[in-house]
């Protein structure tokens, strides 16, 4: 390999994990900004990088990401859920006991 191609290769690497990185930080935010407004207790996040139910096969690349979620409500019942986030950071929430 030589000097040029090994520096597009270390260059394409250091842009992948920086976009990693931001879309990981962008995406903390909006799911604790959504919990905060809905009252909700964000309690445990879990990125799901191939699961996409329930959005379906075309719901995985209609979004940036899709994590699994636990909440809290202000009356201290829990909820399990999945949030899809958009490219634009908008969400898509169902949650487990209304995906039947």
């Amino acid at each position: 390999m030589d000097l040029r191609t090994a520096t597009a290769t270390v260059a394409l690497l250091v842009a992948a994990a920086a976009w990693a990185l931001y879309v990981r930080l962008s995406d903390r935010d909006v799911l604790n900004a959504w919990a905060r407004e809905e009252g909700l207790e964000l309690l445990q996040k879990h990125s799901t990088f191939l699961l996409s139910y329930p959005f379906g096969y075309a719901g995985r690349y209609m979004s940036r990401s899709i994590y699994t979620v636990k909440v809290r409500d202000r009356l201290g019942r829990e909820r399990r859920g999945w949030v899809r986030v958009g490219w634009d950071s908008s969400m898509v929430v169902r949650w487990r006991d209304d995906a039947a």
